[in-house]
């Protein structure tokens, strides 16, 4: 266990510890309710009732640090594959880029068929689909904002795993309107693209051999 991962224990742990304190407090009976009875009857009352659903409260706040203390290992563990499998993307030569720099770099990449590995939202939009910086970049696009940078991507020759990914994503309600946080593999190329008055453009694009779902 590596420190990051024992200080996120302590911090599922000390939440829990302070809900728990919290839960095991009682309404104290106010001084004025002892001498008024229906007052009191009031008091002693709700004090009863949190006494009786103390224990539903803290078993709560108990499975609530188990649910922390579990995703603390996903998390964790999610870390370590993505480590492996950036390794794995640099052993069979893809070259990690980001969505600003395609935009700057694509033309000459293209004529190299350059390898890349790059990350960032996922959004079909009907026949197309592009991968965006980021969601917020992507409900930019999709409110109909102009100038956000975007990367055409080429999936039907992606790996069947990754396009059953795909399939995943534009199946969810919010897919169209924030896409899927992404990381596609492939090699720049020209793609023709029609556009809505019909014509055909050439420009760069990335050709998706493999890809996955990020956090």
């Amino acid at each position: 266990m590596d420190a990051a991962q024992s200080e996120a224990f302590l911090n599922c742990d000390r939440r829990a510890e302070a809900e728990a304190a919290e839960a095991s407090k009682l309404t104290p009976v106010a001084p004025v309710s002892v001498l008024n009875p229906v007052l009191l009857l009031n008091d002693l009352h709700r004090r009863k009732q949190e006494e009786e659903n103390q224990p539903r409260i803290l078993e709560q706040i108990e499975l609530k640090r188990q649910q922390c203390r579990r995703d603390v290992v996903a998390a964790v563990t999610y870390r370590a594959q993505e480590a492996l499998d950036q390794k794995a993307d640099a052993a069979r030569g893809y070259r990690p880029i980001t969505v600003e720099a395609f935009a700057l770099d694509a033309k000459s990449w293209a004529a190299a068929e350059t390898r890349v590995s790059v990350r960032g939202a996922y959004l079909p939009d009907g026949n197309l689909e592009w991968l965006f910086p980021g969601q917020t970049e992507a409900i930019q696009a999709r409110s109909g904002a102009r100038n956000i940078s975007r990367i055409p991507l080429v999936t039907e020759d992606a790996s069947r795993e990754f396009r059953k990914a795909l399939l995943r994503c534009k199946s969810m309600p919010s897919s169209d309107h924030i896409g899927c946080r992404t990381l596609v593999t492939g090699h720049v190329s020209l793609c023709s693209i029609t556009t809505l008055l019909g014509a055909n453009n050439d420009i760069p694009c990335i050709v998706v051999d493999n890809g996955r779902e990020i956090r």
